[in-house]
């Protein structure tokens, strides 16, 4: 799946930012009254989503691994080069810079519950994608 993902980002745009990365399996999305949502509320409520498999909100510096919350601490591991952090985004108020041919990735061996297959699965994957140039 993590290489089906960087494959499309390769394909969609030379440069962007991603903010959040969320994997979830099962989920049942459920529309609410709108009303102000502060960066806490996102994150407070993506941390208790029932299924949660992976969160990953991109604070580490450029260099460092990318820690995951939720079932297992998955590490992404920045490859072919470091990905710069700005700062901007909805959950910790940083962004992992794209563009320079470098990307994350996570060992076949360090997968574990990622590895989402067989009939009536279902995965949802939120994104917060910022796109330039």
């Amino acid at each position: 799946m993590m290489n089906k993902l960087r494959r499309t980002m390769n394909v969609l745009g030379r440069l962007m930012a991603i903010s959040a990365l969320v994997f979830v399996v099962g989920i049942d999305l459920v529309a609410q009254k709108p009303r102000k949502v502060t960066q806490n509320d996102i994150v407070k409520t993506l941390k208790s989503t029932k299924n949660l498999v992976a969160l990953w909100d991109f604070k580490e510096q450029e260099g460092q691994e990318k820690i995951s919350y939720g079932h297992s601490a998955f590490a992404l591991k920045e490859m072919n080069g470091t990905l710069p952090r700005i700062s901007e985004g909805p959950l910790s108020g940083y962004s992992t810079l794209f563009g320079n041919k470098a990307f994350l990735s996570l060992s076949n061996s360090a997968v574990g519950k990622l590895n989402i297959y067989g009939s009536g699965q279902g995965v949802t994957l939120i994104a917060w994608v910022k796109w330039t140039g």
